[in-house]
């Protein structure tokens, strides 16, 4: 590992697409690029992309990096060097992923559940020694959360703090995906806030798009932009959404007590209509809300959170 390399390579699978990032030591990437994950294709057409990809990002660094992060969207096993349970991507499950990128390329590699990078990479690039508990919430498709504890990753169960988006939230609610009813995720997602707004009796709304047409719908980019054009249904539907995400944060506050929480993932990009809600809510109904309150931030990684998080695994 050369210690005083400013880079470092960040790879980031997800079940679409794989990323990669030159990512300097202060945070800032360098170099992005990325290549769609082709599932029909199979694992040695995968792992060839991945290895060319990571190849091409190396041969422009003018020394080694100090090492390969890689994020996944699952499990992993024998000391996070082997993929066990990736839904998103099940081609990936009992490869020797660590061993196949450190024989190739001679330099430390580190492999993480997607959300634990995302919450190291908020705490080494912005938060560090200001907080001591950072957690991190994504909220998209789905909800996860992980959580840094003086500088590590807190792990309390299969390398991470669980199935926060798999908590009971309400018990005869809509079937989730896991095949429980009423997960947090059912309401705090995508698909939740077309449920909110559907029990708001919002029906559709409108929202005019750079090219002067209108767009209808209860998708969240089209609420997003009525929104932002003031329109008053949108509004309500996000500040019912951000009721119930500080719902959610306050049963995550309960068990972990962060001293931040930062908020990423596909929805991060509307906080501006949600969040504020979602903190008064935590702050107003959490077990020490009169002692301290727990401020809630929008990422500020963007859409290259993924590849910082990948590289700060080993940055």
């Amino acid at each position: 590992m050369d210690e005083q390399s400013d880079f470092a390579i960040g790879v980031d699978i997800s079940g679409t697409n794989c990323t990669f990032g030159v990512v300097e030591k202060n945070g800032t990437v360098a170099d992005r690029s990325a290549f769609r994950v082709n599932h029909e294709a199979g694992i040695d057409v995968f792992i060839s992309s991945l290895l060319n990809a990571v190849e091409l990002h190396c041969a422009g660094l003018s020394e080694n990096p100090r090492g390969i992060g890689v994020l996944l969207p699952g499990y992993l096993s024998q000391n996070c060097t082997i993929p066990y349970l990736v839904a998103d991507i099940p081609m990936l499950e009992g490869v020797h992923l660590h061993r196949i990128l450190h024989t190739r390329f001679g330099v430390p590699v580190a492999l993480d559940m997607d959300r634990n990078g995302l919450c190291l990479a908020e705490y080494k690039f912005r938060y560090i020694g200001t907080v001591d508990r950072l957690m991190y919430v994504i909220i998209g498709t789905g909800v996860g959360a992980g959580l840094v504890v003086n500088g590590e990753i807190c792990r309390v169960t299969n390398d991470c703090i669980g199935e926060l988006g798999h908590l009971n939230f309400e018990r005869d609610g809509v079937k989730c995906v896991c095949g429980n009813r009423g997960c947090v995720a059912t309401i705090v997602s995508r698909k939740g806030i077309g449920r909110i707004a559907r029990r708001l009796n919002v029906g559709s709304v409108r929202a005019k798009v750079p090219d002067g047409k209108l767009m209808c719908g209860l998708a969240p980019d089209i609420l997003s932009r009525a929104a932002a054009q003031g329109d008053r249904d949108a509004m309500r539907v996000f500040q019912e959404f951000g009721r119930s995400l500080g719902a959610a944060l306050v049963i995550y506050a309960n068990i972990f007590s962060p001293d931040l929480i930062v908020v990423g993932g596909g929805l991060s990009g509307a906080s501006e209509f949600f969040l504020n809600e979602a903190e008064n809510y935590l702050n107003t109904h959490w077990f020490e809300r009169n002692n301290r309150k727990i401020p809630v931030r929008k990422t500020g990684f963007g859409e290259y959170a993924g590849v910082i998080g990948a590289a700060s695994l080993v940055m």
